[in-house]
């Protein structure tokens, strides 16, 4: 080994390896298995070899190695990974979520969202005068920036937010989360021309420093798209922002100062980072495109792009919602390094219930492990460089820009959500999604896979359910015509009774298209398994899975292991035994145990003689239970049974068949 304190005499005793000769080692390492269905990946909207080399930057318009600052960082930022920690305030209480606000900022947070839901009962509450005056109490304004959610109830707690500080400059970066053209395609908020009359009068008269104007991926996330899906239609909602406002008198300048951008990380740790540093890429393209067409001299790099990340709600589960905290884990990861302005983490429990004080202080640790101990900020743009994150940012972003182009082409995002072109591509999506995670070819752990066996939530979703209140001859009335400026809205707010009623104004239109869905894939194994919680309630005990291992050791074992993990999905009260020595002393058992089912766990060549007696000592016993095998039908084709359980079969379609033939009512399909 050399002995010299210099780098180059280390590197030179490891010679260069050359592509050929990596993946003539891989071959040799795979042996009869096809290179190609290994080492080439679905990223999520694109398809790519796993393998990358230095060769592969070569290519990449946005990469200069030798580049100083990184493309993508910003020269002037006061860390060089830097990040504000956004805590967000949704519990319906006022009190609790005045004590999360100021416990959030005593203990780390930077940010607050305020994130009301006038939909439901679930989010911060808008039933008085002042909610940004009754949440924040006698929080310093200055000290913390502030970020308001809600779709078209935002512009409200806005307009709340100026009369409550009367005028006094907010901290910068304060941002309204009112996408145009997301509430549209949600099937909220005003009509276009009003909602872009709206946006348009928060460009310029919001005070300086708010950033007023958003576009949120969020939307089409929550629908089910794929990240190029989520980065084409931010562009266009973009693009359809930027003629609407310009056409209203905005200036290019303006808008942009404005501009703010919501993107939701999925736990698809590489797909996220590079979804990130795509959209830094992508969007001073388009702004660029309006600036050459309006002659405007308005230049915008991908650091000016102001970036806020969110873990997504889609990926949460309600069953063993501990997992959360890891895939939370892994998307504010993606959205730091792929260099995220704001940074919200959700509570691990927000499916289950509104977050109290431990799931919000997990979700604000969370980010204040990755600066404080991960020393994640201590580097501008950490995935600089990687052969397979910049290969991928560049796959991201010209994928999603090809699709961006047919949308224009076609009329633009607006003209694409009337056609239900957009609708079309995403419920492809979405299925597609849906029945990956209800087949299990993409696992959810604890909800698809690896089931905790004694874990009940029907009592906790019925916990956390806002009592209905019914309406009264004093529910606010929607007659007023909806405000269409800031400084209207500003008085409506300041002479109404509440801010919901102004919120409501805002939100009376029925769409003219199909709004887009926000969905969670895991609800429909969820509510399978929240089914047999209720048979139970109902009956005074689940449905009883009796594991019948017998025969040779290791097939034994790891069939009783994959039907212990198959039955247990849908919440059946699984019985597991280490081995029976004969099918009687398992039947025995069985009926000792009062069995439903009772599953044949063994080898493909024992199980011709072990079926026939084990069914046969069963069906002595009244009521006789079902017998499954564990394998395939098409390797048994004479084994005895009343159904099959193996890796092919559909999970959700097997399990839902298992509840109707053991009594569990189930809905038809979707």
């Amino acid at each position: 080994m050399s002995t010299s304190s210099s780098l180059a005499p280390l590197f030179e005793e490891f010679p260069p390896v050359s592509t050929d000769e990596w993946y003539e080692k891989i071959r040799a390492d795979l042996g009869p298995r096809d290179l190609e269905d290994v080492l080439h990946w679905d990223t999520n909207g694109v398809s790519m070899p796993a393998l990358r080399r230095r060769e592969d930057l070569a290519g990449l318009a946005h990469v200069d190695p030798e580049a100083d600052p990184p493309p993508l960082s910003a020269p002037s930022a006061s860390a060089p990974n830097g990040w504000r920690v956004r805590q967000d305030i949704r519990h319906p209480d006022v009190d609790t979520a005045r004590r999360l606000a100021k416990t959030a900022v005593q203990r780390g947070a930077t940010d607050l969202g305020l994130v009301p839901d006038p939909a439901s009962a679930s989010g911060l509450p808008l039933s008085s005068p002042h909610p940004v005056a009754d949440v924040l109490g006698d929080l310093d304004l200055d000290s913390v920036r502030l970020h308001l959610e809600g779709g078209p109830a935002a512009p409200v707690l806005f307009a709340d937010l100026l009369n409550t500080v009367s005028d006094a400059p907010l901290p910068p970066d304060t941002t309204v989360a009112f996408d145009p053209v997301g509430t549209q395609a949600q099937g909220l908020g005003p009509p276009p021309a009003h909602a872009f009359d709206l946006a348009a009068t928060l460009a310029t008269s919001a005070p300086e420093g708010v950033r007023s104007l958003a576009v949120d991926t969020r939307v089409y996330h929550a629908a089910g798209g794929t990240a190029v899906h989520e980065l084409a239609y931010a562009l266009g909602a973009l693009s359809e922002a930027l003629a609407h406002l310009l056409d209203r008198g905005c200036s290019l300048s303006t808008i942009v100062s404005r501009l703010h951008v919501l993107v939701a990380v999925s736990p698809r740790y590489f797909v996220g980072l590079a979804k990130l540093r795509a959209l830094r890429l992508l969007v001073p393209q388009v702004i660029d495109a309006y600036a050459q067409d309006r002659a405007a001299s308005v230049t915008v790099g991908p650091d000016d792009v102001f970036v806020q990340a969110e873990t997504s709600r889609r990926a949460e589960t309600v069953f063993d919602p501990y997992v959360n905290i890891l895939r939370s884990t892994t998307e504010a990861m993606a959205a730091v390094l792929g260099g995220c302005d704001v940074l919200s983490v959700r509570p691990y429990d927000a499916t289950l219930r509104p977050a109290e004080n431990f799931s919000s202080r997990i979700a604000r640790n969370t980010q204040l492990i990755l600066e404080h101990e991960s020393h994640f900020d201590a580097v501008a743009d950490p995935a600089a460089g990687s052969y397979y994150v910049e290969t991928l940012t560049d796959k991201l972003a010209r994928a999603a820009w090809s699709e961006f182009q047919s949308l224009e082409a076609d009329g633009g995002l607006l003209e694409g959500l009337q056609t239900d072109t957009v609708q079309s591509t995403l419920r492809q999506s979405r299925d597609r999604l849906q029945q990956h995670v209800n087949d299990r070819s993409e696992v959810v752990v604890g909800t698809n896979h690896y089931p905790n066996l004694k874990e009940t939530r029907l009592d906790d979703l019925d916990a956390s359910e806002p009592p209905t209140t019914p309406p009264t001859e004093d529910a606010p009335s929607t007659s007023a015509p909806a405000p269409r400026s800031l400084s209207a809205l500003r008085s409506a707010v300041a002479e109404a009774s509440t801010c919901a009623s102004v919120a409501d104004q805002l939100q009376r239109t029925a769409a003219d298209h199909e709004p887009l869905p926000s969905i969670r894939p895991s609800e429909e194994l969820e509510a399978l398994r929240l089914r047999t919680e209720r048979h139970a309630q109902k009956e005074g005990r689940a449905p009883v899975v009796f594991l019948a291992p017998l025969g040779p050791t290791g097939p034994r074992s790891a069939r009783a292991t994959f039907a212990r993990n198959f039955f247990g999905v849908a919440g059946f009260d699984v019985r597991e035994h280490i081995r029976f020595d004969a099918p009687a002393d398992a039947a025995a058992s069985a009926q000792e145990a009062t069995a439903d089912v009772v599953v044949l766990c063994s080898g493909d060549q024992t199980y011709p003689d072990l079926a026939p007696p084990l069914r046969a000592a069963l069906q002595s016993h009244e009521p006789s239970p079902l017998l499954v095998v564990a394998g395939n039908p098409d390797a048994l084709p004479d084994v005895p049974a009343d159904a099959f359980i193996h890796r092919g079969s559909p999970l959700l379609d097997t399990l839902q068949q298992f509840q109707r033939r053991l009594g569990i009512a189930v809905p038809s399909a979707r």
